[in-house]
């Protein structure tokens, strides 16, 4: 019964971390019109920063959280500024998308090198 009850927990707090994430791939989608596949890795990237707040300065979870999330909007609102900004005003659809692509890889290609070390 244990069992079950831990696996109903698990599957609810895992079902409601989905449902947040795709809430704000859609808000982003329905407000700006852009299709960011580059959302997750911003998402990594802020959880990335969560723990290495955590690690190197030792505070409590809730404020890594927190500067793991500021982190993630001052990513998120920069990379709109540098990649999507231009593209604004050529009101191209396909540029959106392989911009975002672009932005995805970069974002991960950067992140793999930073966690290696």
């Amino acid at each position: 019964m244990q069992l079950l009850l831990q696996q109903t927990f698990n599957g609810l707090a895992l079902g409601s971390a989905y449902a947040l994430f795709a809430m704000s791939f859609g808000l982003v989608f329905a407000t700006m019109g852009v299709l960011s596949v580059a959302h997750g890795a911003i998402a990594t990237w802020g959880a990335l920063a969560a723990l290495y707040v955590t690690n190197e300065f030792g505070v409590p979870t809730v404020i890594s959280v927190l500067a793991g999330v500021l982190f993630a909007a001052v990513l998120s609102v920069s990379v709109d500024q540098i990649a999507f900004q231009p593209l604004r005003k050529r009101n191209n659809s396909l540029g959106y998308i392989i911009t975002s692509i672009g932005v995805w890889i970069c974002l991960i290609s950067i992140g793999e090198t930073a966690t290696d070390n």
